[in-house]
């Protein structure tokens, strides 16, 4: 290995130079902080995996700091708007989960990194057969597990020698991204399964979600490739990387193999290639994105202002506005966000944005933000001049 140089987290190679660097003192955390340091992202020229330089020590940050959802018991983020109906993500996780795989009666399942484990909830009042299990490197969520489960169906910091290869299941919603030192993780979770049990995952895929690229303490964005490599390293045939059922996200499926058997990883030259070039592509992207704001500011001069969208992308253009005195509020549709600040700004409901706001930053996933676009055009129409990302 390079002196000095970083090892990938999937394949342990060494890392080449950094493909985006942001201005010092401008990374965001998942939970939308502010985070010391300046945000490096990598592209590994082995496998294609996307990586985050660490800028905490992960082990405290998620024991002491990481609070997500822990406002109440039904605290949820929006999946998705459908006919003006919110599907919150929890709901949408479990519907994808017992379509993907049809679990037996009495199936053993743990949820790995699990936090307030809300998906596991939910499955448990639709499948009160299931034998669900969960694990976190931090206590704080006990007093939600407590509420379905008994103490002995969860663990915390360590897993229980009992608990070695006997789950059907593994399920990991949102947490690999979080976690450096992916060895220990699949050891960990290739541990616990039986022979032919499965490993489903739920990741972010920054390519369908671009913003996933800025999270500061999002140290992996997996790719095809890279996931081909990480489980394969690890005992476990992948069955399917699917990109459509959950937006913005890879769905994994994976077997392990009998015993300790591993093999090789194989990836597709050309896919490695496309890989890095639109990793490439996103790092250019969100180099160019804060002067996009600017020059759209300087052209709409100081006109009052509201952010659609208090999530990840809302937070990122509040820290980049240069004329932060112009914003009035957020706008966003999950009823948890709603009565909350963000960036020191109320966040409201769409039908009370101010009267006399005439700027709209759509702060969304490109992917959905005309469809946001004609939401707020049927409440106001014709009213706003807007500003959305352009991937």
């Amino acid at each position: 290995m390079t002196q000095g140089a970083l090892p990938c987290n999937v394949c342990q190679q060494p890392l080449p130079e950094p493909i985006y660097r942001a201005a010092p003192q401008s990374s965001l955390s998942s939970l939308r902080r502010a985070m010391d340091g300046t945000l490096e992202v990598f592209c590994c020229a082995a496998c294609g995996h996307i990586q985050t330089v660490e800028l905490c020590d992960n082990g405290s940050f998620y024991d002491t700091e990481y609070d997500i959802l822990v406002g109440s018991e039904e605290e949820d983020q929006i999946y998705a708007v459908e006919n003006g109906q919110k599907i919150f993500r929890a709901d949408h996780q479990v519907a994808t989960f017992q379509r993907k795989l049809a679990l037996p009666e009495g199936a053993r399942v743990v949820d790995f990194g699990c936090a307030k484990s809300a998906t596991m909830r939910l499955l448990k009042q639709q499948r009160p057969d299931v034998n669900v299990h969960l694990f976190d490197i931090s206590d704080r969520y006990v007093g939600f597990w407590e509420k379905f489960l008994s103490p002995e169906q969860w663990a915390t910091y360590t897993i229980p020698p009992a608990w070695q290869r006997s789950f059907d299941v593994v399920t990991s919603f949102f947490s690999l991204e979080h976690i450096p030192d992916l060895k220990t993780a699949l050891r960990s979770i290739h541990g616990l399964l039986r022979d032919g049990g499965r490993l489903y995952a739920i990741v972010p895929n920054t390519f369908t979600n671009s913003v996933d690229f800025l999270v500061a303490d999002h140290v992996n964005h997996f790719t095809h490739t890279s996931l081909q490599t990480l489980l394969a390293n690890h005992g476990f045939d992948l069955l399917e990387a699917d990109a459509q059922s959950h937006r913005g996200a890879f769905v994994v499926t994976a077997v392990r193999r009998p015993g300790d058997s591993k093999v090789a990883p194989v990836v597709d030259a050309q896919e490695l290639a496309d890989t890095q070039s639109a990793a490439n592509k996103l790092a250019n992207f969100w180099q160019q994105a804060s002067s996009h704001l600017t020059d759209f500011e300087t052209q709409h001069g100081s006109a009052p202002a509201v952010i659609y969208g208090a999530g990840f992308y809302g937070a990122y253009t509040a820290s980049n506005l240069q004329q932060p005195h112009a914003l009035r509020a957020f706008v966003d549709q999950n009823p948890y966000l709603q009565g909350s600040s963000l960036a020191g700004k109320p966040v409201v409901a769409l039908d009370s944005i101010p009267d006399e706001v005439e700027v709209v930053y759509l702060a969304v996933n490109p992917v959905i933000a005309d469809e946001v676009r004609h939401t707020v055009e049927a409440a106001y129409p014709n009213r706003f001049r807007y500003f959305r990302f352009q991937p």
